[in-house]
This record gives C-alpha cells, sequence and structure tokens, in this order.
C-alpha cells in the first residue's frame, strides 16, 4: 500500500507502528525569490503533518533536541522564571520538557504558554497544561496578562519569519515584540537553522524541503505505507547575519549568548554536542543557539 492516503487515513493506518518521516532537500532559494503561495503551502503542510505528528519517529535527531533543550533551560533556570511562551509551540512537548528541567535546576516549574495555528496541535497542547493562543507567529508575540520570563524560537521558528519584501525587517519586528513582553532579566531563547555556518551560497538562504512518512506494514509481507508529502520552506542563518539581528534589535549583543550544536554528521558521537568556530565543518549541518538578555 503506498500514496493517496489523506494525512488522517495514514495516521490512522499507521497507530501502532513506528513512522518514519524522509526529508529530501530539493534546493536553496533566495528569500526575494519566494513563490508567491510559500505561506500558504507551509501552512498546509503544517497541518498536514499535525495529524501524524505524535506517530512519527524523530529518534536521530534526540541528541540534538536534548542539547537544545538544556540549552534553554540553563538560560531560564531561575527563581524568577514564572512565565514561559514557546512560539509555534505545537504539541507542547517540547515546552513541557524544558519546563521540567527549569523546574529540576530552580524548585520552581514555570507557567507555560505558547502561541500555535493548527487546532489539533492546540488540543494536544492544552491537555499537557500550556494555555495556548491561536496566533499567526507573523502577528509578534500576544499579552498574555503577564510579564514573562522567558520567550522560545526553538525548531527554527524564526525561520518561518520570511517575506520577500519586509525580509530582515518582520524578523526584527517579531522579535522586539518579545522584547516588549519580557520582565526586565527575562531572555528569548532562539534555536536557528544553519547550512554551512561559514557561507550564505550566491545569497541563497531559504531551505526548500519535502516530507514523506511512510511505515513499513508487517501485516501485509512488509509493504510500505506511504503519507501525503509535504513541501515546505524554512530560513537558515549564518553566524554574522544573526549578530546583525541582535544589533539591529532592542536586546544587546554584549549580553547575548552564541553556540552551535551539530545537526547532522558523519560521525554519530559529534550529534548534538557544541560546536565552536574552529570546529565547523563544511560536511555538517548546525543548529546556531542564542540566548538575547532583556
Amino acid at each position: 500500500m503506498s500514496g493517496g492516503l489523506s494525512s488522517q487515513e495514514f495516521a490512522e493506518v499507521a497507530a501502532g507502528h513506528p513512522v518514519i518521516v524522509e526529508e529530501q532537500f530539493l534546493g536553496l532559494i533566495r528569500e526575494a525569490d519566494l513563490p508567491d503561495d510559500w505561506l500558504a503551502t507551509t501552512v498546509d503542510c503544517y497541518s498536514t503533518e499535525a495529524d501524524y505528528y505524535e506517530l512519527a519517529d524523530y529518534a536521530h535527531i534526540q541528541p540534538l533536541k536534548t542539547q537544545v533543550n538544556e540549552f534553554a533551560a540553563y538560560h531560564l533556570a531561575t527563581r524568577a522564571a514564572g512565565a514561559v511562551l514557546d512560539v509555534g509551540v505545537g504539541d507542547g512537548h517540547r515546552l513541557e520538557a524544558i519546563c521540567s528541567l527549569i523546574a529540576e535546576r530552580c524548585g520552581r516549574r514555570p507557567r507555560m504558554f505558547g502561541i500555535e495555528l493548527s487546532d489539533s496541535m492546540i488540543e494536544l497542547a492544552r491537555k499537557r497544561g500550556v494555555q495556548v493562543v491561536k496566533q499567526d507567529m507573523r502577528d509578534g508575540i500576544p499579552d498574555v496578562g503577564r510579564e514573562l520570563d522567558g520567550v522560545l524560537f526553538i525548531s527554527g521558528a524564526l525561520g518561518y519569519l520570511m517575506d520577500p519584501r519586509a525580509g530582515s525587517e518582520l524578523r526584527l519586528r517579531v522579535l522586539d515584540s518579545a522584547y516588549e513582553r519580557l520582565r526586565v532579566g527575562g531572555k528569548v531563547v532562539l534555536e536557528l537553522i544553519s547550512r554551512d555556518p561559514r557561507v550564505a551560497e550566491d545569497g541563497a538562504d531559504i531551505f526548500h524541503f519535502s516530507r514523506i512518512p511512510r511505515v513499513s506494514d508487517a501485516e501485509h509481507a512488509g509493504d510500505v505505507i506511504r503519507g501525503p508529502e509535504t513541501w515546505q520552506y524554512i530560513k537558515t542563518f549564518t553566524k554574522p547575519e544573526f549578530v546583525a539581528l541582535i544589533e539591529s534589535s532592542r536586546f544587546e549583543l554584549a549580553r547575548s549568548s552564541i553556540s552551535y550544536i551539530v545537526r547532522d554528521s558523519n560521525d554519530v558521537d559529534r550529534i548534538g554536542s557544541y560546536v565552536d568556530d574552529t570546529e565547523i565543518t563544511a560536511d555538517e549541518s548546525y543548529r546556531l543557539m542564542g540566548s538575547l538578555v532583556k
């Protein structure tokens, strides 16, 4: 059995089996050359993926996620950390994990807030105790009735803030809206996607990729069941570009922390480990981590 299934049908058929999500690189483009339908395509794909998200096996990047969660908790873990908001909170499992780590470190579990577009994800996040506002992240950080101690842009969330005309101004506007919602001393933690962090070839920095979920069905002699393919665009960042964004914002670069984490590597032991600029290699991909203080 393969193809022809809706995301809901695939989720029903695949229940009880590990779902492998295959990613395929489709190319790099410039932000100014984004197709007119890129945003609608990305939103539609996210809604599709939400149907089978909890079934999917992302074990290959779990070491990376662990390091990202640790980075976020380390920078947010203070006794004043009473409220943390996750931008694009999804089903809330990453926010829940980070807030649990914060509680282990300082004895206080923050209240969890999030913004999200997918109704199915919102339902799952609320079951985890997240207070969710249904909102497009492009509209900035909403007022949740109190000052925030932390704002998270993880899983590359800032990279979905793209516009062929506004460009970096859109990202700056949303970042500054986070500054407005923070208490003094509060922090923004960012996880940015970075290809080869040393270069941006020909200025092309939008990563275009597809995803196909699949599962081998033992009951049908190992036939492969495939779900609907989705296509997305997400912006990648070089370190100089990230530095320039911070310098243009209301945050101070001198008070910021920036680190690389290895996302993909031929050396499995390097996946999830921190590296500095002298350890960057062209055949690996990275996440660029930042902590900004108000």
